[in-house]
């Protein structure tokens, strides 16, 4: 009898053991997929108006443009960079706890101008909006950084119907 109290107690602490090894394994893996593979987030504003919506939810694949060291901008591996029309996720550069949802206007060796016609990439308007005062500016972009731009700022051929408004009048 006190043999089989003694291996009841042996099995239920190897049980809490194991699922407490098992729930640290997880909740690892987690973290793992998170930081390395894929996050989630919510658009933050309008300024993507009206390819994404203010409270639209995505998924960001993080390995797009290659790996980094965890917690930090230093990269692992990099096989890409940001092409121009692409929509990309970002910290923004004055507040670090904002997240910023941008598109692609211009990369590496682009020349943009912004003039009375508004944006010219290349020597091509792709923008209606001039500056305010009928200010000038114009520059070659850098290698590394590209330029970026709400949605709402180029004009680019009619967005897709969106899915959520087509159900609810169909």
């Amino acid at each position: 009898m006190i043999f089989r109290d003694r291996w009841r107690r042996r099995r239920v602490a190897k049980s809490r053991a194991r699922r407490a090894v098992e729930t640290i394994g997880w909740v690892g893996a987690a973290l793992a997929i998170r930081w390395a593979l894929l996050d989630a987030y919510v658009v933050p504003s309008g300024s993507m108006l009206p390819t994404l919506l203010i409270g639209d939810r995505m998924f960001v694949d993080k390995t797009a443009y290659g790996l980094r060291v965890p917690f930090t901008t230093t990269w692992l591996v990099r096989w890409a960079t940001p092409a121009r029309g692409q929509v990309v996720i970002f910290v923004d550069p004055a507040d670090s706890t904002r997240i910023l949802v941008k598109r692609v206007v211009a990369v590496a060796g682009d020349r943009l101008q912004w003039d009375e016609r508004g944006l010219v990439l290349n020597g091509i308007p792709v923008a209606q909006r001039p500056l305010p005062d009928g200010k000038r500016w114009h520059s070659e972009v850098p290698r590394g950084i590209p330029v970026v731009c709400g949605g709402d700022r180029i004009a680019r051929r009619p967005p897709p119907p969106d899915a959520r408004r087509a159900r609810q009048y169909a």
